[in-house]
């Protein structure tokens, strides 16, 4: 295997990923965040709704990026020199299914509250 190639198996069949992907997996992901919590932010400051429901909607901002996070540490192998490098990204993947069903349960909530009269 090539240095710079890196193959992830997938129930049998291969997928190759570049090592410059996860950089722009990275920037990609953290852009896509940082513009949801500022729309979040510009639509709270200009419509002035429920503090609840703009504090629900924040967690899951929050909670989805680290979801991502670890999701993306996960597909990362790069860094891991480790024998256990396989328990480590099954455990981030883990964190990160956990983690993102919670982001979407304070996404719910926070939808709720906004569409309740």
């Amino acid at each position: 295997m090539d240095v710079g190639v890196l193959i992830l198996n997938y129930g049998g069949s291969y997928m190759f990923l570049e090592a410059e992907v996860y950089p722009m997996l990275y920037w990609g992901f953290w852009s896509v965040m940082a513009t949801q919590f500022i729309f979040l932010l510009g639509v709270w400051i200009s419509k002035r709704f429920d503090f609840r429901s703009f504090t629900y909607l924040l967690i899951y901002i929050v909670l989805f990026g680290l979801a991502g996070e670890n999701l993306l540490t996960s597909i990362n192998t790069y860094g891991h020199e480790t024998s256990m490098a396989s328990e480590e990204a099954s455990f981030h993947m883990g964190v990160a299914g956990v983690t993102w069903a919670v982001s979407v349960l304070f996404l719910l909530l926070g939808i709720y509250r906004l569409t309740k009269k």
